[in-house]
């Protein structure tokens, strides 16, 4: 009898652990979510910011052959020394 009362107290003890454990874990996983939203919107605007600026260059550069008689090879190799550049700065900051 004395064995079963003790090992009931263990069982317990371990319960109100497990429970004080578990709150800290709800803390710790909303932190982890705040943490990956603010991430993943930073990353998204950065992003966002690189590839814009290739669309507007391929598009102003697409602009620059039709109406001011550039050549296309031209313009592509602009647009190659854009996207180097920006890979080049992007692997700086990363």
């Amino acid at each position: 009898m004395v064995c079963s009362l003790s090992v009931d107290q263990v069982v317990y003890c371990r319960l109100i652990v497990i429970f004080r454990y578990a709150k800290n874990l709800v803390s710790a996983k909303n932190f982890g979510i705040r943490k990956g939203i603010i991430s993943g919107a930073g990353m998204g605007f950065f992003f966002f910011v690189i590839f814009g600026s290739y669309a507007l260059a391929f598009w102003y550069g697409g602009k620059l052959v039709r109406e001011e008689n550039y050549s296309a090879g031209r313009m592509l190799i602009v647009s190659l020394i854009l996207i180097e550049t920006k890979t080049t700065q992007c692997r700086k900051v990363v």
